[in-house]
């Protein structure tokens, strides 16, 4: 794919990121409430080492009204695009020459908590969502699966699932996340549950249904109790031992760890409670993305706009269970990334990178000098 220097471009653009910071220190901001901007003090912004970045134009446009995915539906090796459109969804084709193709189909239609990934092993990034159904007297949630074909339609497979105010208080929204947990070469469904259960519950596609799989928590199971229905879940490997993890980001300012729970390939996670300076200032619910973006593979987080002055900052793993180090990265032009519409983390050739999508729709990469 090649990218262009941004001079003067009508294009609209998606953006990618891939920077590294080598000696990047521990110091971190503080955080922002969803909908809200809490920055922390000039002089904790110095201590972060900051790197530049320049934007780059796309060729293309992609323009969705709110909820977009990120995936590889045609399993080429390039970050592929998902989003509403009307009752049904766009689909954005990024091609070899960096041109953004967009495809438009009538159906299927996208729910709020739609997530992507791998489901099914074949290599085409799928979506997963739920719904309900109702049978006889009750009402059922619906596991709905869009298995990719490729550049086709999504083809649409809806199971039934358990009786719909248990699986409210089973597994919250906010809480699911798709990744690899187990090493089995093809993503899950993860979910949180309530407190009281103490563990982690994964649903996996087998023989064309859902298979739930039980996950116990240990380490400091109290903190990752205490974020439940209150955070926004990120999924990746964050210990970069080949299977992913998650991790719970506080919606309230006044809550002092970030809980990781680390996979550990047995069928349990060991949670770990972070201190919240290691990290980036962060906006919910959008900003937080997963991703190996210094490329050493193990995963990191940013936060696009976070701090609100158009910076990204990033908290880069140590590649084991002891934390992060914290970064900005700065950009020439901040005001794109200040009223960015989306985000997202897009997978190209094997390397991760953040997305961003400006308000016109438009495609931007962004490249660390």
């Amino acid at each position: 794919m090649q990218l262009k220097p941004r001079r003067s471009t009508a294009h609209a653009v998606s953006l990618l990121v891939a920077f590294s910071c080598a000696g990047c220190g521990d110091a971190g901001d503080s955080e922002a409430t969803a909908g809200t901007e809490l920055r922390s003090s000039s002089a904790a912004l110095d201590a972060v080492p900051t790197v530049h970045a320049h934007l780059f134009a796309l060729s293309g446009t992609f323009d969705v009204p709110d909820l977009l995915l990120s995936g590889d539906f045609d399993a080429d090796q390039r970050p592929d695009l998902l989003g509403r459109h009307g009752t049904g969804v766009r689909t954005g084709f990024v091609e070899a020459n960096g041109l953004i193709t967009p495809v438009d189909w009538p159906s299927p239609s996208l729910h709020d908590d739609a997530l992507t990934g791998d489901f099914d092993g074949d290599g085409r990034s799928d979506f997963f969502q739920t719904g309900t159904i109702q049978q006889g007297s009750g009402t059922f949630v619906s596991f709905e699966f869009g298995r990719s074909r490729g550049r086709d339609s999504f083809a649409l497979s809806v199971t039934l699932g358990d009786p719909l105010p248990f699986w409210q208080r089973f597994a919250a929204h906010g809480n699911m996340a798709s990744g690899d947990f187990d090493g089995l070469g093809h993503d899950q469904i993860a979910f949180a549950t309530m407190p009281d259960d103490g563990s982690i519950y994964t649903l996996t596609r087998a023989d064309n249904d859902w298979v739930y799989g039980y996950h116990e928590l240990n380490g400091d199971v109290a903190s990752w109790n205490s974020m439940l229905n209150r955070s926004k879940t990120l999924a990746a490997d964050f210990d970069g031992d080949g299977v992913d993890d998650m991790a719970l980001f506080p919606k309230l300012p006044n809550l002092s760890v970030v809980p990781i729970a680390y996979s550990n390939r047995t069928g349990t996670f060991t949670v770990g409670a972070l201190p919240r300076a290691q990290f980036p200032v962060w906006r919910l619910p959008s900003s937080l993305l997963a991703g190996d973006f210094d490329h050493n593979g193990s995963a990191d987080i940013a936060s696009v706009n976070g701090a609100g002055d158009g910076s990204v900052g990033v908290a880069l793993s140590k590649r084991d269970r002891t934390g992060f180090t914290s970064a900005r990265l700065t950009i020439d032009d901040p005001t794109l990334v200040q009223n960015a519409k989306q985000v997202f983390t897009a997978r190209s050739q094997g390397l991760d990178y953040i997305g961003l999508v400006a308000q016109s729709g438009a495609v931007y990469a962004l490249v660390r000098d």
